[in-house]
């Protein structure tokens, strides 16, 4: 991977480099941990970028096979997509850092989500077989399924709001997720 200097770590090298320099002097090596903690950011969003992307490749295959259908399947990729958009969006909204300890909600949001999705579809398929009108199946599927997944977004968002109690800065900062 190629790092360059784009990170908030290497901003404050270059204005390192840069006070060094108006004192006259050549710097030869500057780093440190604003160095490391440049680094760590780029490979932090390279992974997840990266790792996002793979796991919706794969919800992809998975979602083919359980809904047997191109438009279902497309259909739940999309509704993922959004919910990573509207999650990483407001993160950068709020200027909530996104580091090691809080990049892995992004994770748990679209692995819950994938839950939710697989347990409408196999409600659809249940429905389906009694009643023919496809509008009324979505219906009734949602009705059987908003509980479950509202009742595990509120533990799940409880979770994360204690550890906004916690005196550990970086597990304080996954509260605000």
């Amino acid at each position: 991977m190629n790092l360059d200097d784009s990170g908030a770590g290497f901003e404050i090298v270059d204005d390192l480099r840069s006070i060094v320099r108006q004192q006259g002097f050549d710097p030869v090596l500057v780093g440190g941990i604003y160095q490391l903690q440049g680094q760590l950011a780029q490979l932090v969003s390279a992974s997840m970028l990266e790792g996002l992307g793979w796991l919706f490749g794969v919800f992809f295959v998975v979602a083919l096979l359980i809904t047997r259908s191109f438009r279902t399947a497309m259909a739940m990729i999309v509704s993922l997509s959004l919910c990573r958009f509207c999650m990483l969006g407001a993160a950068g909204f709020l200027k909530v850092p996104v580091d090691i300890i809080s990049a892995p909600a992004a994770n748990v949001c679209i692995g819950m989500a994938v839950d939710s999705m697989i347990h409408l579809v196999f409600a659809v398929r249940r429905y389906r077989r009694s009643e023919k009108d496809t509008w009324k199946v979505w219906v009734a599927a949602r009705d059987e399924q908003w509980r479950a997944v509202a009742g595990s977004a509120t533990i799940i968002a409880t979770g994360f709001a204690i550890s906004r109690c916690r005196i550990f800065r970086p597990l304080s900062g996954l509260g605000w997720w």
